[in-house]
């Protein structure tokens, strides 16, 4: 008589990646609204997923206008890192292509799940064909919207958005059209534009730093500008060197590359001032010094067309900055547009209207709780940075000497706690401190 043989055991470890396996199959199943033929895309991507991790990528089908969702669709990027369904969940909304499918900062902080949403239009979340008008703050946060709620039968826990830069801008501008999809949000470096050119990033770079800092910035630009004939050809050869290709001349590139200095010098932070050159400085110690702070890859054709979207949202919604440059106009080729109008294609209508940041501004002043804002303090979109009032439960704080690379943990350690302190309240969550 045969023995039977034993079933094979179920581990714990391995019964909790099947279970997960199950909810989130249900979940992209509800996601695809029940389209037997986006499932079975799924299916196939699910298996691939990096479980020992507790990481696994997903697309969601979205509409191209969500005025009229049974048109065109696209597939939108979306990165799930599991932590456990008693944690928190932290949703990283990307201003852009998604920038990395590791945890955020936040996540780490509250040792929370992280939902990573790639931004429309952006790499692998572009609709084809390209129609520019449905790329707006609305249709972006009703993206958000929706991917949201199709998880939240996953996770029953506190929700947190969150986003660094023009993701920081996605954060706000999601909650000023959903305020209740999440418990609390923490945009990070966010700025608030008020018009297409915002002037008051020209009165923070005339009164950031010191004089002294000031000084040196404004010399240096004005010798590698006067200079242009001795720097050029060193231009050129770096060009050569990158492969870099520009839809504007060289000359113009070398020029917008100097005027984006003192821009790119204090939003970064990553030079010392007393390692600007002076103008008697060998020239080839001032341009390596130039590309180091202000990299011409900025103005390059393949630089633009990556950043393409967030000059569309820029130049019709979200505003942007323009460079100062009537103190080195005698030194310019052409002083008609020192705008970023050549980032633009023929196919764009851009009309810029500053209802939506108004409107957005105006909400956020009367209902933004539970909102708070992370900023530096010498960073240039801090110039246009939302400061919340006293009629909403909300906090904004400014980490001194910081950039645009400002973190929680960049803070001073008084000021950490602080933010613990209003996160532990806001999210009914323990921090461990000691940890951070």
């Amino acid at each position: 008589m045969k023995k039977k043989k034993p079933k094979p055991h179920l581990s714990r470890k391995s019964f909790l990646l099947l279970f997960m396996s199950f909810i989130l199959l249900s979940a992209v199943f509800f996601i695809a609204c029940q389209d037997k033929r986006d499932v079975e895309k799924y299916l196939q991507k699910i298996p691939q997923a990096d479980w020992q991790g507790g990481t696994i990528e997903l697309t969601f089908k979205q509409p191209v206008d969500h005025k009229h969702p049974s048109g065109p669709k696209f597939s939108q990027r979306v990165v799930i890192n599991h932590v456990g369904y008693d944690r928190p969940v932290v949703v990283q909304l990307e201003g852009y292509s998604l920038y990395s499918k590791g945890r955020s900062e936040l996540a780490e902080i509250l040792d929370a799940n992280q939902i990573t949403i790639e931004h429309r239009y952006f790499d692998e979340s572009t609709p084809e064909p390209l129609n520019w008008e449905h790329l707006t703050i609305w249709q972006a946060a009703t993206d958000h919207h929706k991917i949201i709620n199709a998880l939240k039968d996953l996770y029953k826990g506190k929700w947190v958005s969150t986003g660094i830069s023009k993701g920081g801008q996605a954060t706000m501008f999601h909650r000023r059209f959903y305020p209740d999809d999440v418990d609390a949000s923490v945009p990070y470096v966010a700025p608030l534009n008020l018009a297409r050119e915002d002037k008051r990033i020209h009165a923070f770079l005339e009164q950031v730093g010191t004089p002294h800092a000031r000084s040196r910035i404004h010399r240096f630009q004005k010798h590698m500008l006067a200079e242009k004939a001795s720097v050029l050809p060193l231009f050129e050869a770096y060009v050569m060197e990158k492969d870099y290709q520009f839809t504007i001349d060289m000359e113009r590139a070398y020029e917008l590359t100097v005027l984006e200095y003192p821009f790119a010098f204090w939003q970064w932070g990553t030079v010392p001032v007393s390692n600007i050159p002076r103008e008697d400085d060998p020239v080839k110690e001032r341009f390596d010094h130039l590309v180091k702070v202000s990299g011409p890859d900025f103005f390059t054709k393949e630089g633009i067309e990556k950043l393409r979207p967030f000059y569309y949202q820029a130049m019709t919604e979200t505003g942007m900055y323009e460079y100062r440059f009537k103190p080195f106009q005698e030194y310019l080729s052409d002083t008609s547009n020192i705008t970023f109008d050549h980032t633009l294609v023929d196919s764009m209508r851009i009309v810029f209207d500053s209802t939506a940041m108004h409107d957005v501004h105006d909400w956020l002043k009367k209902h933004g709780n539970r909102m708070m804002y992370i900023y530096g303090e010498q960073d240039p979109w801090s110039a246009t940075a939302f400061t919340p009032s006293e009629k909403t439960d909300a906090y904004k704080f400014v980490n001194p000497g910081g950039s645009h690379r400002t973190r929680i943990r960049s803070f001073p350690l008084t000021m950490q706690d602080s933010i613990y302190t209003v996160l532990e309240k806001w999210l009914d969550v323990d921090i461990d401190k000691e940890i951070q």
